[in-house]
């Protein structure tokens, strides 16, 4: 898992995963952020998205599909 600023490096995970094929979009109320979570926001047409980047430390690339447009996220 990436590491917050400040917190200790040996908290990062360096195992290999294979990247989800159907990353799942939550609600914004049913997600549990803490507040110095950080996000890598993506706005497109009107509509919004925020990727935790615990999740990129994890997987380097996801590629997702945002509306109709493929999308690869990565930190």
């Amino acid at each position: 898992m990436q590491p917050m600023p400040g917190e200790d490096l040996a908290l990062i995970d360096a195992a290999v995963r294979q990247t989800p094929a159907n990353f799942p979009f939550l609600e914004a109320d049913q997600v549990k952020l803490r507040n110095r979570d950080l996000v890598l926001g993506i706005s497109q047409d009107g509509e919004h998205w925020a990727i935790p980047i615990r999740f990129l430390g994890l997987y380097e690339v996801l590629n997702l599909r945002l509306g109709k447009d493929p999308v690869a996220a990565t930190w």
